[in-house]
């Protein structure tokens, strides 16, 4: 996937906070006097391509064997590297998977995406500490055009732990680089609800359903923190558009219910 595509995780207690990023690197186009070469790189991107469309479908085995045949032709490409370690670890082969990122970053020691991504790999297998390493390392790359990733990784995990004063700055520190970043928005709206920071809940809400008016779930904890804070018509308003916009089997909705209750809204 292109840089800053991301999959979002929603649960009825959990907004957003299983982020996998997936950013697989544009490698350089290699090109020389000869036309062969330049047949080579043709052939190594035309497969390539045809890999992420069948990645982008969920066809998983498709996307390998395309990028098989890439790396046929050259076994050095990094972004082809880059996109099989990512196609394995959708397949929860950790261990195949860090074998193509280490792959990657034996080619390209500063390969900010790669170090961020075995971090994400270490995560998976347990290993929290390792990962921690990695994320820290990816954030410290001035190469590393999104370190915000790394350093929303790296909350998830202080989170994780109960760390909550780690996890707070780590998420304040995403959110200055870049203001308009949904997960970790949400993921720091989550943390005020579940201290019951009511006013700094709803600054973080109130942002988020700015960002993404059409997630429903920005608008349900919205309201949980307006009724926190004694601010029922407020809470009121954000419900009903959580009730506009989710479907009956959104996981949200019986909690959703039961607040409405609590407000004595009408059903």
């Amino acid at each position: 996937m292109d840089q800053g595509e991301m999959e979002m995780i929603v649960s009825a207690r959990t907004l957003l906070a299983g982020l996998l990023t997936a950013a697989v690197l544009t490698a350089p186009v290699l090109t020389g006097c000869g036309g062969g070469k330049e047949h080579r790189a043709d052939q190594v991107s035309y497969h390539y391509s045809l890999g992420r469309a069948s990645l982008q479908d969920r066809n998983y085995q498709a996307a390998l064997l395309e990028f098989y045949k890439s790396l046929d032709i050259n076994a050095d490409d990094t972004r082809t590297l880059y996109a099989v370690g990512h196609t394995f670890f959708l397949l929860q082969d950790y261990p195949k998977s860090m074998e193509y990122m280490q792959h990657v970053l034996r080619l390209d020691p500063g390969n900010g995406d790669a170090i961020n991504y075995l971090g994400n790999i270490y995560e998976k297998l347990g290993r929290d500490t390792d990962a921690v390493a990695m994320f820290e390392k990816a954030a410290a790359l001035r190469t590393y055009a999104t370190p915000h990733f790394a350093l929303h990784n790296m909350a998830r995990i202080y989170l994780k732990r109960g760390d909550t004063k780690k996890a707070e700055s780590l998420l304040q520190d995403v959110l200055r680089r870049v203001p308009e970043y949904a997960p970790g928005i949400a993921d720091l709206g989550r943390l005020y609800l579940d201290q019951h920071r009511w006013d700094k809940a709803i600054v973080q809400w109130d942002v988020f359903v700015k960002v993404a008016p059409a997630v429903p779930e920005g608008h349900y904890f919205l309201a949980e923190a307006y009724t926190g804070q004694g601010n029922n018509p407020a809470a009121v308003l954000a419900l009903n558009e959580f009730f506009h916009l989710a479907e009956d089997s959104h996981p949200l909705y019986p909690d959703a219910n039961a607040l409405r209750a609590r407000l004595g809204m009408p059903r």
